[in-house]
């Protein structure tokens, strides 16, 4: 699956300094990466007002 992050998406994983949560968020994206659709991901949400994106909380 194609995956794009916001800039400040990755800004905040360059300042995040729990290693726990970068664990946690890398394996999330491994999972949407490795997904052949979103019904295979877990706590997807689509955004109101845009075509294809999408949150994952």
């Amino acid at each position: 699956m194609n995956i794009e992050f916001r800039k400040s998406f990755e800004k905040d994983l360059l300042k995040m300094l729990d290693p726990g949560l970068f664990q946690r968020i890398q394996e999330i994206i491994e999972q949407v990466e490795q997904a052949d659709n979103l019904s295979e991901v877990s706590n997807v949400k689509k955004l109101k007002g845009e075509v294809d994106y999408y949150r994952i909380r």
